[in-house]
């Protein structure tokens, strides 16, 4: 098990009781939809096994949680996917705040939303995204790591991959010393 691919949490004595379903959607902030996906991929360890979700955890329990899984790292989702534009989406130039190999901030216009809700949504900030990426020949899958709605206006974290989006949104990147100082 590569390190780097999953995060792991040990259970703690305040949290003695609860299930490992529980922990994984409590304590590492896992959505309904993805904790199925881990399931079904044994994605979700408890001491390095499989483990039933309703199993009773106690203190010093350690749960991993895969966070690339192999089919993300191969190819990331076709709407993420940095692939340049169809002839009829509308390219919105994208004032670039901060950006490393895993990070970007992006300062997002009003009016313009950040993900298409809709098929024919086709002006988004990740649409301008992936075509900037597509552009300079760079392979990254884009992963808003928050929204701001449609009209309002200012910075937005956007993460390179899957793993570093989860690590920014659980606040494991903090301890990881994932920070960067954006201003002059």
């Amino acid at each position: 098990m590569s390190r780097k691919d999953w995060m792991e949490y040990t259970v703690k004595e305040e949290d003695t009781g609860m299930n490992v379903e529980q922990i994984v959607r409590q304590k590492l902030s896992v959505s309904g939809r993805m904790m199925q996906r881990l399931t079904r991929s044994k994605g979700i360890l408890l001491n390095r096994k499989p483990p039933f979700l309703q199993r009773q955890v106690k203190a010093g329990d350690v749960i991993a949680v895969r966070v690339a899984d192999r089919q993300e790292q191969l190819q990331p989702p076709p709407q993420l996917a940095a692939q340049p534009l169809t002839t009829d989406s509308k390219v919105v130039p994208v004032d670039i705040l901060y950006e490393d190999d895993h990070l970007l901030v992006a300062n997002k216009p009003a009016g313009l939303m950040v993900h298409p809700v809709k098929q024919e949504h086709n002006e988004t900030l990740l649409h301008s995204l992936a075509d900037l990426f597509a552009k300079r020949g760079e392979s990254v899958s884009i992963h808003p790591v928050h929204r701001l709605d449609k009209d309002t206006s200012g910075a937005i974290l956007v993460a390179k991959k899957a793993a570093t989006a989860i690590s920014w949104l659980t606040g494991s990147c903090a301890k990881e010393a994932c920070t960067a100082n954006i201003w002059p």
